[in-house]
């Protein structure tokens, strides 16, 4: 799962000229160390940011429960 990431990631710095911003959830893909070398190797042209694990505030849906 983490290369299907890594290729997918790859394949839209090649498209988007400028710095790509992902909010990205705690998926151990998602912080495995490959991912971590791939941004290392960007020189931060991929930048990720973490939701927190788990947030009322931030999910509408929880606003019905």
């Amino acid at each position: 799962m983490t290369r299907v990431s890594i290729a997918f990631l790859r394949r839209l710095v090649r498209q988007i000229a400028g710095t790509l911003l992902l909010l990205v959830d705690g998926h151990p893909v998602h912080r495995a160390m490959e991912m971590k070398n791939l941004m290392v190797k960007q020189n931060w042209r991929v930048r990720l940011f973490y939701l927190p694990g788990y947030s009322l505030e931030l999910n509408p849906d929880e606003l019905w429960n």
